[in-house]
């Protein structure tokens, strides 16, 4: 009932500036797309993700908004999110950053991260400085699809102060 497609939009575009390395655009059809997002009211949140994220009438639905990716060792190859429009704002701009940016890559909760959208348990609604570490981290070009922990772990302090550096 809410069309909130130009926020979405905004936010995608918003992305390749945040995070450097990312190439996220837009797609006219949604064949070219390899990262879906679903703009739904609550009464269509089920039906959505069984029938367009699942392809399954039975699968289950957990959770308030949704993303799921599927990836190999080389990287994501595709991801889709389910993000409901129609239940206040504050979740809407949740689950607006927090499924598209999982979608992305970092997938794991992690309770511990006080100062991430990456941890159901805080109410941050916006993009985080520590999200946009994370992210950048992620897509550094040193960074590489099925790198070894030891090799990838050699590569973290630099890639750090280099995230840091572009973040000030």
């Amino acid at each position: 009932r809410r069309n909130k497609t130009r926020e979405v939009q905004n936010f995608i575009q918003s992305l390749n500036r945040s995070i450097r390395g990312l190439r996220a655009q837009l797609v006219a059809t949604p064949g070219q797309a390899n990262f879906q997002v679903y703009i739904v009211d609550r009464s269509d949140y089920v039906r959505t993700v069984r029938e367009k994220v699942y392809g399954s009438p039975t699968a289950s639905t957990p959770g308030k908004c949704l993303v799921r990716s599927k990836f190999t060792r080389g990287g994501i190859k595709r991801s889709d999110a389910v993000i409901v429009a129609d239940e206040g704002e504050a979740l809407f701009d949740r689950c607006k950053a927090e499924e598209i940016l999982q979608g992305l890559g970092p997938l794991n909760e992690d309770h511990s991260l006080s100062q991430s959208m990456f941890n159901d348990r805080t109410k941050h609604t916006q993009f985080t400085r520590f999200d946009q570490l994370i992210l950048n981290m992620l897509y550094d070009p040193r960074i590489q699809n099925g790198a070894s922990k030891e090799s990838v772990q050699k590569l973290l302090p630099a890639v750090l102060r280099d995230a840091r550096r572009r973040l000030r």
